[in-house]
């Protein structure tokens, strides 16, 4: 009954042992009680018939009968835990391969040597090539000839242990369009070991455009400054910073470090009566 009870609570260990242990004891005092009645030659002719090893057959059987009941039910507990480990790494792999095929960012990854060895749709949009094509292709192929030598040092830093790398690069499309990316590296690592590398390479593309016309804003703006004799500033209203045109020099004779960073020195030098 205590036997059954473990087994019924999921205890089937404890369950054999509880057998085990009032087996034991049984045939124990089953020993002492032959013992006890030991009496002559009649007694021992009993005990003879009594332990013939078919007398054995039975507890045998049972506790054979016991072992593949638990063994049978770990096993099945054992299948149950395995089937549940693979369903949540199929999970697990199922959503890496969905974020890895619809990033907007151009993921790959390439083998020590450096040749690519995946590239998600982002990756085949923007460079051209398709999975089939680039995939055994050195990924120096792909980069411009005048950061080709940035792209081998910092690959060269990441193996050597210097941790994940970022850089900015151009790469050539297929069409030979060129594509400024910013590029962040890591180790893939097994047991402790480099196996290769994953990349993450984000299109700045626009960022660039943006950039350029900034510049090209600020250096129009400047011309205009230098070719007027007018006083030209501008004054950031959120940090109270301001910037001075060569005509304040000009007009008022000041040097450049004679005039303040800030609308406070323009306030300090107004006319009294103005």
């Amino acid at each position: 009954a205590v036997a059954m009870t473990f087994f019924s609570l999921g205890a089937p260990f404890a369950g054999v042992l509880e057998v085990i242990a009032y087996a034991g004891a049984i045939m124990v005092l089953f020993v002492f009680v032959v013992m006890m009645l030991n009496l002559g030659p009649a007694s021992v002719a009993q005990e003879r018939v009594w332990l013939k090893p078919g007398i054995w057959l039975g507890p045998v059987i049972l506790a054979a009968l016991l072992w593949v009941a638990l063994l049978r039910r770990q096993v099945r507990e054992q299948t149950e835990v395995i089937r549940e480990w693979l369903g949540r790494e199929a999970a697990l792999k199922q959503r890496y391969r969905e974020l890895f095929e619809n990033a907007i960012e151009i993921i790959f990854t390439c083998d020590l040597d450096g040749n690519l060895t995946s590239l998600n749709k982002a990756g085949e949009q923007v460079t051209g090539y398709s999975r089939v094509e680039a995939i055994g292709m050195p990924l120096l192929r792909i980069v411009a000839p005048e950061y080709v030598t940035v792209a081998q040092q910092t690959r060269e830093r990441l193996l050597t242990g210097g941790g994940p790398a970022l850089g900015e690069l151009e790469i050539l499309s297929k069409d030979g369009r060129r594509v400024p990316v910013e590029v962040s590296l890591r180790l893939i690592l097994r047991d402790g070991n480099p196996v290769g590398v994953q990349g993450l390479a984000r299109d700045i593309t626009e960022r660039k455009r943006a950039e350029e016309a900034l510049r090209k804003s600020e250096q129009r703006f400047k011309l205009i400054a230098q070719a007027t004799n007018d006083a030209v500033w501008d004054w950031d209203l959120t940090t109270n910073g301001v910037w001075w045109g060569d005509g304040v020099r000009s007009l008022f004779a000041y040097a450049a470090e004679e005039i303040g960073p800030d609308i406070a020195w323009w306030s300090e030098h107004i006319h009294p009566h103005d």
